[in-house]
């Protein structure tokens, strides 16, 4: 799926299952048994899907999707649950799925024989079928990075966890108008500097500018964000449970002045035919490190390094 400036239609990545994964690792939850015919139908593929799920699962992106992946008469088949603030509280499912050229999309309620239920704001249970999986959403703390890794101006908005398994600190800068991810030192990686600060950090493909206060995000690789894989960047994995609270609407309408009075709470355009949502995108997509180590250098000498990575060097 391409990249729009700052507007990305939000879909597949990568989950964790239960048991619970640890800080930095990222997992998709494989089906055991093989998948009927991608023709089959949405509904029959939901039940051939739903069937294989554990009974207690554990939710790792902040956004809510449960990934899985599996196979379809020898081809590669996935997809995702969301648990969609806004619509789960309706009981309404976003069941997605991909095989080659072939994508569904549809959605799921009591009426289709897909019961959906919150317990409270971190425990959903589907039911369908005869059968019942709870889905534990991730309750990440909202806590602030420390005084010392925000430079003047900046401003906390939400603490993330990526589908990479990486946590993040969005922060909006106050003059500049614009956004910027820091990683949550909390999570583990294995950084290789690059050149000056540069590092690439080498499981997740993701670049970042190390000083010895943060970490700061500016580039993802063009070919995970192609790929549509848990690599692809943290863009489309918000803090939804914490969006009221953190006033990122807000934020969004000034920082993207074109969604003001369209989006709702979470991002999501009100508007437009097809489900769309802001998505932040404030870091370059390289091809390859050597583009990444030369965008760097573009900067000019006493540049403002946050707003030139946020705006992509425009």
């Amino acid at each position: 799926m391409g990249i729009s400036n700052l507007t990305r239609i939000c879909w597949l990545a990568a989950l964790l299952a239960c048991p619970a994964a640890k800080a930095g690792e990222s997992r998709v939850f494989v089906l055991p048994q093989p998948l009927p015919a991608i023709t089959i139908g949405n509904a029959e593929m939901f039940q051939a899907i739903f069937a294989q799920i554990p009974k207690e699962t554990q939710v790792l992106p902040t956004e809510h999707y449960f990934y899985w992946q599996g196979v379809s008469e020898g081809k590669s088949v996935r997809g995702n649950l969301r648990f969609a603030n806004g619509l789960r509280e309706r009981g309404e499912l976003s069941f997605s799925y991909t095989c080659g050229e072939f994508s569904a999309s549809p959605h799921f309620t009591a009426k289709d024989g897909v019961i959906l239920t919150c317990e409270d704001a971190f425990t959903v249970v589907l039911q369908s079928a005869g059968r019942t999986v709870k889905f534990h959403l991730h309750e990440l703390p909202q806590t602030p990075p420390s005084a010392s890794q925000l430079l003047p101006g900046e401003q906390f908005v939400e603490r993330t966890c990526d589908e990479s398994g990486l946590r993040f600190y969005l922060i909006y800068q106050r003059e500049g108008n614009c956004f910027n991810w820091l990683l949550d030192e909390a999570t583990p990686g294995n950084f290789v500097p690059l050149e000056g600060n540069l590092h690439h950090e080498t499981r997740t493909d993701f670049v970042f500018e190390i000083t010895p206060q943060r970490k700061l995000l500016v580039g993802v690789k063009q070919s995970h964000v192609r790929a549509n894989d848990a690599y692809d960047g943290p863009f489309d994995q918000l803090a939804d449970n914490y969006a009221e609270a953190s006033g990122r609407q807000a934020l969004l309408e000034k920082a993207v002045p074109e969604c003001a009075g369209r989006i709702d709470a979470w991002g999501n355009y009100r508007d437009t035919e097809k489900p769309q949502r802001v998505g932040l995108v404030p870091y370059f997509i390289y091809p390859n490190l050597q583009e990444m180590k030369a965008w760097r250098k573009r900067l000019p000498a006493g540049g403002w390094l946050e707003r030139y990575v946020s705006r992509q060097g425009k």
